[in-house]
């Protein structure tokens, strides 16, 4: 694995996060709905832990799982998919340096939320 690829690979992938509205929605929807459920203050510790757990399940569902497959489609439909497929970058090197970029969402997502 070539570290330069990776890491054009994730400020690629970077620019395209900040251009894209779906993925920045997507990472901003755990957080907003943590701030509406420590609203709740009914049910005690039972609703404290299901909005945990809610915030936790909703985080690697929607941002790990939509973020990877949202940047693999627009990839697709922009047909850089196919160019990247044939450049020196092996398919290692393009799946780490897209991975990257879905963790580091994930793991500032779930700090804040």
């Amino acid at each position: 694995m070539n570290t330069q690829r990776i890491a054009a690979i994730f400020e690629k992938d970077y620019k395209d996060f900040l251009k894209n509205t779906i993925l920045l929605v997507t990472a901003v929807l755990p957080i907003l709905m943590a701030l509406m459920y420590s609203q709740m203050t009914e049910g005690g510790d039972e609703a404290l832990i299901f909005s945990l757990y809610t915030i936790i399940g909703i985080t690697f569902s929607a941002v790990t799982t939509n973020t990877m497959l949202t940047m693999m489609a627009e990839e697709n439909e922009k047909n850089t998919l196919r160019g990247l497929i044939q450049s020196p970058a092996t398919f290692a090197d393009i799946i780490v340096g897209k991975s990257l970029l879905t963790t580091l969402l994930t793991v500032v997502t779930l700090t804040i939320s």
